[in-house]
């Protein structure tokens, strides 16, 4: 029987939520297929007999840009996309069809959306040349196997940590977070790992746009406290989840850097509360640090 969080194996999101937030960051990718919504765009204003100032102005953007999205030449940001859709008075279904048809996101029963593998292979192509889940993969089996509980490998796309690799653990009860799963920025272990070492200009924005929503009584939920906790991490090197989002469960994650020292990824070990106390957390940060640093000596 394995203990399984079920908001770390079936967390769902909304195609608007973490699409545009995937093609903003990949869009070199995936914008050829993307496009298709400007056209839908397009579609759906004519079919309104709206002209292109008459949709710029009820959504507060310019002639030049709206025609731009709709031509393909402009990727819309989630929020712009938003507004486009509240004018046109259509469903994101009606807008995004296309891109579900392309298989970069599948909708299951319940009418919810979630990260389809042609998307997620992308991703792992956007991250660079280096292929960071293929050369990290040997190590985090040998992390695994030094700890025997679960390892993981994310990055932060947009203003979300994403799920790249992971290698579950081997016990009977463990913890298993599935790839494409996104967590948030201010209780995920990984994201504190990433966040800490950033450039303080890229670190501030990314803070600035935390909602620091309480889970539990672990959770952070001041920027103060958050920014003191990434003073913690930028000393030690290694990060914590201390049931911050899920009480029973415990994470310890380290930063992974590139050549010229800019952390492009996280890896951490997570498991239960009832086998990884404080001790030994400490123990296995050890390994993770230790662990992310032979990575980083491959990564371009």
């Amino acid at each position: 029987m394995a203990l399984v969080p079920s908001s770390l194996i079936v967390y769902e999101f909304t195609i608007i939520t973490y699409t545009i937030s995937v093609y903003d960051t990949l869009m070199g990718g995936v914008a050829m297929e993307l496009e298709s919504i400007g056209k839908n765009i397009r579609k759906y204003r004519l079919m309104k007999k709206l002209r292109q100032e008459d949709l710029a102005e009820k959504a507060g953007l310019s002639i030049n840009y709206v025609g731009a999205i709709e031509r393909g030449e402009k990727v819309p940001s989630l929020e712009t996309l938003l507004v486009i859709i509240n004018a046109l008075g259509v469903s994101a279904d009606m807008i995004l069809a296309d891109v579900i048809e392309t298989g970069y996101v599948v909708k299951d029963s319940s009418d919810r959306y979630r990260l389809g593998r042609k998307l997620l292979s992308v991703g792992y192509k956007a991250l660079d040349n280096s292929n960071l889940a293929e050369t990290s993969a040997a190590f985090q089996r040998e992390l695994r196997n030094m700890v025997n509980e679960t390892v993981a490998l994310g990055v932060i796309c947009g203003k979300e940590g994403v799920v790249v690799d992971t290698v579950r653990s081997e016990q009977a009860v463990c913890v298993y977070v599935q790839i494409g799963h996104h967590f948030p920025l201010h209780t995920a272990a990984p994201a504190k790992a990433i966040l800490a070492f950033l450039p303080a200009a890229e670190r501030s924005q990314l803070i600035d746009s935390i909602v620091f929503t309480k889970f539990n009584k672990n959770t952070i939920t001041s920027k103060e406290a958050y920014l003191a906790e990434l003073e913690k991490v930028r000393n030690s090197g290694t990060a914590f989840d201390l049931g911050e989002e899920i009480s029973d469960l415990r994470c310890v994650a380290a930063p992974i850097f590139d050549s010229r020292s800019y952390p492009v990824a996280a890896i951490w070990v997570t498991g239960p509360e009832s086998r990884l106390n404080s001790k030994k957390l400490q123990s296995i940060g050890s390994l993770v640090k230790e662990t992310a640093g032979k990575i980083s000596k491959y990564i371009i």
